[in-house]
This record gives C-alpha cells, sequence and structure tokens, in this order.
C-alpha cells in the first residue's frame, strides 16, 4: 500500500490526512481526530464499538492498522486510520456530549459551510480559502473562550452557592437536584451520566453542563440563591432564582 500525506487545517487544527495512490480511498490519522477533540487516540475505537447513534451511523467502518509506504518517507510505516465519515460522527458525538472542543470545532465548521454557500449564492463564487481558513479558526477560538467565561463564572457561582447552603444548613446535593429538575427535567447525576464532565472533575458541581447556555442559566441561577437575603426557606429561594435565571 503506498500513500500520499498532506496536512489540512480544520477549524485551524492540523489533521493529517492520505490518500491510496492507486485507489484514490482516503484517511484521516486517528491521534489528530481525537487530539482535535481533546481526547486519547483510543477513544476513536471505543466510540466505534458503542452502541452509540452516530457509532451504529458508521455502517461498520472502522479503525484500520496498515503498513504502508508514504510519499517523501523512507521505510514502512505503521499507521492508524479511519474513514473521513468516521471523523464527522465521532465528532458529532462528542459535541452532543458537551465536549467543548467538539461543539467549538462542529460549530465553526458549520459556520464555514454556510458561509460559502452564500458566497456562491450571492458573489457567484466563493472567496480564497485562506480567508475561510482563517475565520474558521477565529470562530473555533471565540467558541472556546466564551465557553471557559461561562465555566467560570459557573464555577463562581457554586462557590457562592455553597455558602449560602452552609450558612443555612441546607443540603447542597438536595438544592443541586431541585434546581437541575426545575431547569432541565433532569438530576444532578442524570446530567453526569448523559453529558461528558467538563475536565472530569465531579467536585465543580453543575461544570459538567452541556452547552454554554446552560452553564450560563445556572450561572445565573446560583447567583440569585446565594444573593437572596430575606428568604429562609431554600424551596422559595429556588424557584425564584430558577425564574430569574430564565429570563
Amino acid at each position: 500500500m503506498k500513500l500520499k500525506q498532506a496536512t489540512i487545517s480544520v477549524a485551524g487544527i492540523s489533521v493529517r490526512a492520505y490518500e491510496d495512490e492507486v485507489t484514490g480511498e482516503r484517511y484521516l490519522y486517528r491521534t489528530s481526530i481525537a487530539e482535535a477533540v481533546e481526547k486519547h487516540h483510543t477513544s476513536v475505537a471505543e466510540f466505534l464499538r458503542s452502541k452509540q447513534s452516530e457509532a451504529l451511523l458508521c455502517n461498520g467502518l472502522s479503525v484500520a492498522e496498515v503498513e504502508c509506504r508514504v510519499n517523501g518517507f523512507d521505510g514502512i510505516q505503521k499507521l492508524s486510520l479511519i474513514p473521513p465519515a468516521v471523523a464527522k460522527f465521532y465528532w458529532g458525538y462528542w459535541y452532543r456530549k458537551g465536549n467543548k472542543a467538539a461543539a467549538a470545532l462542529t460549530i465553526a465548521l458549520m459556520g464555514e459551510t454556510i458561509e460559502r454557500l452564500l458566497d456562491i449564492a450571492f458573489n457567484g463564487h466563493a472567496k480564497f480559502e485562506v480567508e475561510y481558513r482563517e475565520q474558521t479558526a477565529q470562530q473555533r477560538d471565540d467558541i472556546v473562550t466564551r465557553w471557559e467565561d461561562a465555566r467560570e463564572r459557573c464555577r463562581n457561582s457554586h462557590a457562592a452557592f455553597q455558602l449560602a447552603c452552609e450558612k443555612y444548613r441546607w443540603n447542597a446535593a438536595q438544592i443541586h437536584d431541585a434546581m437541575t429538575m426545575t431547569l432541565f427535567g433532569l438530576t444532578a447525576e442524570q446530567l453526569r451520566k448523559r453529558f461528558e464532565l467538563i475536565g472530569l472533575r465531579r467536585h465543580v458541581g453543575l461544570d459538567h453542563l452541556p452547552g454554554i447556555e446552560a452553564m450560563e442559566c445556572v450561572a445565573r441561577a446560583k447567583h440569585a440563591f446565594a444573593r437572596y437575603r430575606k428568604l429562609d426557606n431554600w424551596q422559595e429561594r429556588l424557584a425564584r432564582a430558577c425564574r430569574e435565571a430564565a429570563i
């Protein structure tokens, strides 16, 4: 097997790609795909073995361990490659799980696709490729920054929430569940099972929430809950805080 190698920029992230010189089949390097969403390379194979809806859409595609010659390199190389279709389902899976890197990557790429279509529709042609690359990379960075800002607000409001619970000797875990049930229809533990923990730190409380909007909503609710001074009943305090957060 003889392959040509190229490096492509996906929303500012470098991904190694290969093409079979005989068949024209194209592949992506497994490690590049995993690192794009801050995951270990073994998570790709784990994903493909899972029963997740996105994995089932891969229709039996798998990681290929190949020995090949690559143009520009001497000797035989051993590579772990995947079909391009696997990358989109793998990234989509982690986006659904609340992975910030996958969310930023996916949203930026969707934005680039829409922008290209609009340019062609109204200008009759697309812009230079470098313009799209720079614009998409900036969009991805902006999303990550907003995500990190929301995460920090969630962390800070969680600290204030904990202090309020300690002051009145309320059960913080019980109020956690009541808050998430009110806002999202799920307990905190159910959210942990459904979505990825941000940074895999369970002690951060509700910092595992999926999506920027969800984190910002919880940050507002916790901040309001901690701010009230004349409400000694936690149920009334929580109901008011959730109403305020939803505005």
